[in-house]
């Protein structure tokens, strides 16, 4: 009941997270993923009726899935282990993951089969398309 005061009580923040590692993690993502969309003109903005419609691919058994909306694509490993990711034709410029603190994001080899090669395990991926 959101009239209850233990509703209130337990729904409060707890400013104390961020200084746990596991939060300062994501909150550190956040602000990168902010960043990029900021510093990239590039990147998708507003909605708008003329975009092409997304494309996401994904195989459920080996855990990974890649989408495309205007020239940024995302792929994601939630497997276990490192793998391949297929991902669209195209010209394709790694600019953030999310297993990295930095900003120059490390290299990740694109194959003549258009396959990110060995995406780590839990790691989500962001190109800008040329």
């Amino acid at each position: 009941n959101p009239q209850e005061l233990s509703s209130f009580e337990r729904s409060k923040l707890d400013w104390s997270e961020p200084l746990q590692p596991r939060h300062a993690e994501l909150l550190d993502w956040y602000r990168r993923l902010i960043r990029l969309r900021r510093d990239r003109p590039e990147m998708p903005g507003e909605g708008r009726a003329d975009w092409p419609a997304s494309e996401v691919n994904f195989d459920e058994a080996a855990k990974w899935l890649t989408f495309v909306h205007d020239r940024v694509l995302v792929a994601l490993n939630w497997g276990e282990q490192a793998q391949r990711v297929p991902i669209p034709g195209g010209e394709w410029k790694l600019a953030m993951r999310s297993d990295s603190s930095s900003d120059s994001a490390a290299a990740l080899a694109l194959d003549e089969s258009l396959q990110v090669d060995a995406v780590p395990p839990g790691t989500t991926c962001i190109f800008i398309g040329a």
